[in-house]
């Protein structure tokens, strides 16, 4: 750990959250503080000291208190978890849990070994979360036809090399909009960073491929977001595009 921290840029904010049965920031007074030498003191001391005494690991509540202090605007938050996946939230150890908290945050995960060194492991996440990034990534649809839905509603940081897709669901009914573009925006810039001209209706779409992967992107976000959709609009969709949910089976 006390790598992990000389190894943060000096231009950061960071802090310390320790989980258990309750939860602890090192800094109580922020969400973060600047990265000076008196602030990494005080991570040094706690860390020489820290010990698993906390009980269990309830690990939903500190996300929540992190969820409702977001990062000032222009600033990407980087979360580094350390678990044991014995998680007092779930039944058992979970690898899914883990794996779908990287998966819907756009992060990544590692198993460490047994009888290995956890800086190893620790040092290759920071190399990533260090890659250049852009945060509040959206697009525009320019177009003359309705959009019935577009995925994500909330993008996540890009990271050098990561791919992100967006989808929107037009209203079927109305003739295709040959005029139609898309914009690509992000916090650094207020001009777009892209634009996507579509002129014609690519001969893939006749598979239904395409619209069943924005339906069930657009499903998963519905029933994972802060606000799960209500189950009436759930089945709904769920039939039309052939989707599997919660709600409904296919024979």
């Amino acid at each position: 750990m006390l790598l992990f921290f000389k190894s943060l840029p000096t231009n950061c904010c960071f802090n310390i959250v320790r989980f258990g049965s309750t939860f602890s920031p090192l800094f109580s007074d922020q969400v973060t503080r600047e990265y000076n030498a008196t602030n990494l003191r005080e991570a040094e001391t706690l860390i020489k000291c820290m010990t698993a005494n906390m009980g269990g690991t309830e690990l939903l509540e500190p996300l929540k208190w992190l969820k409702k202090n977001e990062p000032p605007v222009g600033c990407a938050r980087q979360i580094f978890l350390l678990t044991d996946g014995e998680v007092s939230d779930v039944d058992q150890p979970s690898r899914a849990l883990v794996k779908g908290l990287a998966r819907v945050t756009n992060g990544h995960f590692t198993f460490i070994p047994p009888q290995t060194k956890v800086d190893v492991h620790v040092a290759e996440q920071l190399a990533r979360a260090l890659q250049p990034s852009i945060s509040n990534v959206h697009v525009k649809w320019n177009t003359n036809q309705t959009i019935l839905h577009s995925v994500p509603n909330h993008a996540p940081p890009v990271f050098a090399r990561d791919r992100l897709l967006f989808y929107a669901l037009l209203d079927e009914s109305v003739t295709f909009d040959h005029a139609t573009t898309v914009e690509l925006f992000a916090d650094i810039s207020q001009e777009p960073l892209g634009v996507a001209r579509i002129d014609h209706i690519p001969s893939v779409l006749d598979s239904q491929t395409i619209r069943r992967l924005a339906a069930k992107s657009l499903l998963h976000e519905l029933l994972h977001g802060e606000k799960p959709a209500a189950r009436e609009c759930i089945i709904d969709l769920s039939l039309k595009y052939g989707i599997l949910s919660p709600y409904t089976a296919f024979i």
